[in-house]
This record gives structure tokens, sequence and C-alpha cells, in this order.
């Protein structure tokens, strides 16, 4: 009977680890799209808002063509046509005002018709991506539940195990980790990331931390993403992966960030972060394990839960897919 309870608490551990990487999987794909959507629509306001001062403008001087062509004009028969009109579209059909018009006139007419056209398409589909970003807002609070309990149920998990069962769950976890450093070998280029020979001595930047393969995945205008975000609580302490010097910087996108350059040629570069460990100044020197900050959410990422976005690169050479060496040292 032990050992059914053992069995029970590694299958239920491994339960919980697919649940959690599917609910992190989902959530960090659905915040692609709202990144994106969030960038679509700022746009497509201010085209709307660009096409109705436009609109607004030849309106007016159809207005103006309007009035003066009507106090021109003694025949009843272009005052009927005035009159009985419901709009400045209606009396584009008029052959008599078409008759009395210059070709330009004729030709804001046309062009404001098309435009408060086009700005009716615009708020058609500023409505739908709305809609979607409050889908995916919703979507994203229940996953960010989600990766809590998986989280929890984890933690029972290792907490109601023998030694013996914890050490399968970790043995289970560097296999895991293996097959998924390999997986990500296998691609090409910069997403295929560093061998391990080029991060020697490598320490994790965010122990006990949560994360997938989400190199590449689309961001807002067209960029994608250049590095892996790798999840935990609030204030966790944040580690220098190497020796080196660090470079520190406050704001912009990534917030509270650090860039570590360190003595056998690798940058790597720290966001989002909550703040840096007490002490710490620009230029100093690092020992690799020393503390280097808080994690936190920071920048852009205000809305996400609290993560450290790791990018890594040879000094002088394209960032690479850092997933391989943190999945081989986390």
């Amino acid at each position: 009977r032990a050992r059914d309870v053992e069995h029970t608490a590694l299958d239920d551990y491994k339960e919980a680890e697919a649940r959690h990487d599917e609910a992190l999987t989902e959530y960090l794909l659905i915040n692609a799209e709202l990144e994106e959507l969030t960038y679509k629509t700022t746009r497509l306001i201010d085209q709307i808002r660009a096409y109705e001062s436009e609109a607004s403008i030849l309106k007016n001087r159809a207005e103006t063509l309007l009035f003066e062509s009507y106090t021109s004009n003694t025949n009843s028969t272009f005052v009927g046509l005035a009159l009985e009109a419901g709009s400045i579209q209606d009396l584009m059909t008029a052959q008599l005002l078409l008759e009395r018009a210059a070709e330009r006139e004729i030709a804001e007419l046309q062009s404001y018709t098309a435009i408060t056209a086009e700005a009716g398409k615009l708020k058609v589909v500023l409505d739908e991506d709305r809609l979607r970003v409050a889908e995916i807002q919703n979507r994203s609070e229940e996953l960010v539940i989600a990766l809590d309990k998986t989280s929890e149920l984890k933690a029972a998990a290792l907490q109601s195990a023998s030694t013996e069962t914890r050490e399968a769950i970790s043995a289970y976890n560097k296999e895991q980790a293996r097959l998924k450093v390999l997986e990500a070998a296998k691609k090409r280029g910069v997403a295929g990331g560093f061998p391990p020979e080029a991060t020697p001595n490598f320490f994790c930047p965010l122990p006990g931390a949560s994360f997938i393969n989400d190199w590449g995945f689309p961001r807002s205008g067209g960029r994608t993403h250049q590095g892996t975000d790798i999840f935990n609580a609030r204030n966790k302490p944040v580690i220098a992966a190497g020796s080196g010097t660090v470079r520190l910087r406050t704001g912009g996108l990534g917030g509270v960030t650090i860039y570590l350059t360190t003595d056998y040629g690798m940058r790597f570069y720290y966001a989002h972060l909550e703040g840096y460990a007490s002490g710490l100044k620009n230029g100093d020197r690092v020992t690799g394990g020393q503390l280097i900050g808080y994690n936190g959410n920071s920048g852009n990422a205000i809305t996400t839960p609290t993560h450290v976005h790791f990018q890594m690169q040879a000094v002088g050479g394209q960032w690479k897919n850092p997933y391989p060496t943190l999945r081989a040292s986390c």
C-alpha cells in the first residue's frame, strides 16, 4: 500500500507538471496575441482619428459648395433637390449639382464619402479587436490561477513523497530537461541557442522558476521574442549567471534591467526586475551565483505575472535562444 501511495505521488507530480507547462504555453501564446492586438488597436484608433479629421475638413468644403450652389441658383428644381436631400451623399446623385460643381469640388465630395466609409470599416474592426482583447484578458486571468494551482499541486506531491520518490521525481525532471534541451538544439541558427561549452559554470538566473521555449513568439509591430521569460514569485532572488561586470539601466520596455558581461565573452540581459540587490552599482564586478536583483514585472510587463526576461549573446554577436542553456541549468 505504501508503494501505491508513492507511485501516486510521482504520478500526481508528473500530471501537475504537464498541466503547468500546458497552461504556461497557452498563457504566453495568448499574451503574445494580446500584445499584437494592443499595438494594432492603438494604430487603428490613430488612423480613425486621422480619417475623421480629414473627413471633417472635406465635409466643411462640401457644405460650402452646397451653400454657394444653392444661393446662386434660381432654378426651383435645384432648390427642391437641396431641401429634400437627406445627406451630402444624396446630393451627389443630384444631376443639377453635378452639372454646377467644379471637377475639384466633386473629387472632394467623393473623397469625403470614401474616407467616412473607410473610417466606418475600421471602427468595426476595432470593436471586434476590443472584444478579443477582453476575451484574452479573461482567459489570461484563468490561466494565472491555473498556474498557481498546478504549482501548489507539484509542491504538495513533493511534500507527501518519501525520499525515494523525491529522488524519482528529481530523475524525472532531469530526464525531461535533457529531452527538451535536445529538442531545442535541433533548431537551426539563433533558435538553437549556444552549445554547453559556450557558458562554463553557468548559474540559473532565477532558481525554481517555470519557463518554456518561447523564443520567436510574436510581439507587437512585427517583432519576435528574443529571449526566455522565466516565471517565479515576486522578489525571488535573481542570480548572476556568470562572473563579470554589470551595467544597470532603468526605464523603457525592460523596466529595471541588468546587462552582465562575463569574463569569458558572453553577455546576459535581465529585464523586468523588481529592483537591484542592495549596494549593487553600475560597473560593479560580480561573481557567478551572486545575488544581483529581485524578480518583478517592471517596464511593459506590468500587467503580467512576475518574471525575468532573459537574453544571451556572445559579445559582438547576435542574440541567441537562451532556452537550451537555461533548461540544462535551472
